[in-house]
């Protein structure tokens, strides 16, 4: 049962985020509508420091309570002594105060965001301390958590990018703890071997931050992203539950539905991404632009591999995981080419269940090639794909892939696909680790003027509902 605080914590945030919603959907385009933003912007403020205030007051209330012999304190918790009842689980104790730590730390992340994307991926936390996004390990992910968004483990990271020989030396005791506090849980995640690298904080780390307008790999945007704490995601899934029509007082039938549990195994990729020694000296904030380097490097490798993937040492594409399923593909009217009647019947054969929340997939090329369907303005396809603003297919959204078959010639040519992408599942074991290497020496073994920045992460994807879309074979 919810205490008297987590309810009120509860609802002072359900107030927040109802007002954080209304604020991202006005468009300031009127002197009302920018007061309007003003107004609920002050709101979300004001909530947040009565959150602040609660947390505080119940802080208090705790060391109140230890004072006077009802609280315990246990030490050996990597985030900090924690207090617990005199005869309760210890363990579920320290469970559950490591968890709500980790949630202030993300409250304090999304406040004081500069990156985009930022709230996404606090959302995207939060769901999985839930288990809502498949079965996580929520003690390693709220220990993560709560080191990896520390402001101060952010500045001790920093510091080492702009000097990766000394910047430990001008640690402050704060940046010093929180570093310390870092090298520990990657250790007990295994992240990195003894010469070990660098955890990057939670503010910065590519697979959490979706950068949006800043990403190519638009198949990460769409699809559905969660974390994992292990080597191998598993999920839930069901074909639904089946209700019937019955007669009076005649008995229910067995509609149980049949679960399943795909896995989703997460691979290796790294990235080599050196920086001039001028580039370090003048950035105003190195450690982001380090994250900027990461982030396109990801995108580069994970734009081509969430499209044609093969699933062995890397992960399956969205593409690959469909060219073998013979309900989800769908054959080109007249080999070899495409036609306003293949768009159509790609549409129709989705199942409505998906349609509603469906996204198109394809290469640019065939977008433009759709484009000349439509010669007067909107009757052929409804709505035309217009060059400058978000476009719609049949009343859809559409998404880009370079790595997609551009033209249906050819054998097992895939060139479209539709469908609902939150069955397209990316799986990103938490934990993007960094290794710095201070002087990068070039071909004649000389130093270049550079520092490198080697680095690695975990990441699988694959269709977990192959029913959930449809492709076009130009055969």
């Amino acid at each position: 049962m919810a205490t008297n605080y987590e309810s009120q914590l509860a609802e002072l945030r359900a107030k927040r985020d109802s007002l954080k919603d209304e604020l991202d959907s006005i468009e300031r385009t009127s002197t009302g509508a920018v007061a309007r933003a003003e107004r609920l912007s002050s709101g979300v403020a004001k909530i947040a420091k009565q959150i602040d205030d609660l947390r505080e007051s119940e802080r208090k209330k705790m060391m109140d309570a230890f004072e006077r012999g009802e609280l315990r304190v246990e030490h050996g918790s990597d985030i900090g002594p924690e207090l617990h009842t005199p005869g309760a689980d210890p363990w579920a104790t320290e469970r559950m105060q490591i968890k709500d730590r980790a949630r202030y730390a993300l409250e304090a992340v999304a406040r004081d965001a500069v990156l985009p994307g930022t709230d996404g991926a606090v959302e995207r936390i939060t769901r999985s301390f839930d288990g809502v996004d498949g079965a996580v390990d929520v003690d390693v992910l709220a220990r993560w958590t709560a080191v990896a968004s520390d402001p101060a483990y952010l500045s001790a990271f920093s510091k080492l990018c702009r000097d990766p020989a000394n910047g430990h030396r001008e640690f402050s005791a704060p940046e010093l703890s929180a570093f310390q506090r870092s090298r520990s849980l990657t250790r007990t995640m295994s992240l990195t071997d003894s010469a070990g690298g660098f955890m990057v904080p939670m503010q910065l780390d590519p697979s959490i931050i979706d950068t949006a307008d800043h990403s190519f790999n638009q198949v990460r945007q769409i699809a559905r992203t969660v974390i994992a704490t292990g080597d191998i995601w598993h999920g839930v899934s069901s074909a639904g539950v089946s209700a019937s029509w019955d007669l009076e007082l005649q008995e229910v039938s067995d509609d149980s539905p049949s679960l399943s549990q795909p896995t989703i195994p997460v691979y290796k990729q790294q990235a080599w991404v050196p920086i001039s020694i001028e580039a370090l000296m003048d950035a105003t904030n190195v450690a982001e632009e380090v994250q900027k380097l990461l982030q396109v490097a990801r995108d580069s490798l994970e734009s081509v591999t969430f499209v044609t993937g093969t699933g062995s040492n890397q992960p399956t594409g969205v593409i690959s995981a469909l060219a073998g399923v013979t309900a989800s593909n769908v054959a080109v009217t007249t080999a070899d080419t495409f036609s306003i009647t293949d768009v159509y019947a790609l549409d129709e054969s989705l199942p409505a269940r998906y349609r509603q929340n469906s996204t198109w997939l394809a290469h640019r090329k065939v977008y433009n090639r759709t484009r000349r369907f439509d010669v007067s303005g909107g009757s052929a396809l409804w709505a035309q794909l217009a060059a400058d603003v978000p476009a719609t297919l049949l009343g859809r959204p559409t998404a880009e892939a370079e790595a997609m078959d551009s033209t249906p010639s050819g054998t097992n040519k895939h060139f479209l696909v539709v469908g609902d992408f939150s069955n397209y599942v990316v799986a990103d074991r938490i934990g993007t680790v960094v290794e710095l290497v201070p002087t990068v020496f070039g071909a004649s073994n000389r130093p270049i003027g550079a520092r490198g920045f080697y680095m690695f992460a975990r990441t699988g994807a694959d269709s977990v509902n192959d029913g959930a879309f449809r492709t076009l074979n130009g055969t």
